[in-house]
């Protein structure tokens, strides 16, 4: 089942132990934004998902539900 794309990135948020504020920081992006994604049904346009991918350690395939598991972080 294809999960939304807010679902996705506070749970990959979460898996990591990151909070809002540390993802804010790392893609360069208000913290009110990174609000607004995980409470929202909007997608951000590729270069800011880009970045954010790489900040929660996973592919853009598995935040737009694509894919149905992160890759493996631990490698």
């Amino acid at each position: 089942m294809e999960h939304d794309f807010s679902a996705r990135i506070t749970a990959r948020r979460m898996e990591l132990g990151l909070t809002r504020e540390e993802v804010a920081r790392r893609t360069g992006i208000r913290l009110t934004y990174i609000e607004h994604l995980e409470q929202s049904h909007e997608m951000p346009d590729m270069g800011f998902l880009v970045r954010l991918a790489e900040t929660l350690r996973t592919s853009i395939a598995y935040l737009t539900g694509k894919e149905n598991a992160p890759p493996d972080a631990s490698g």
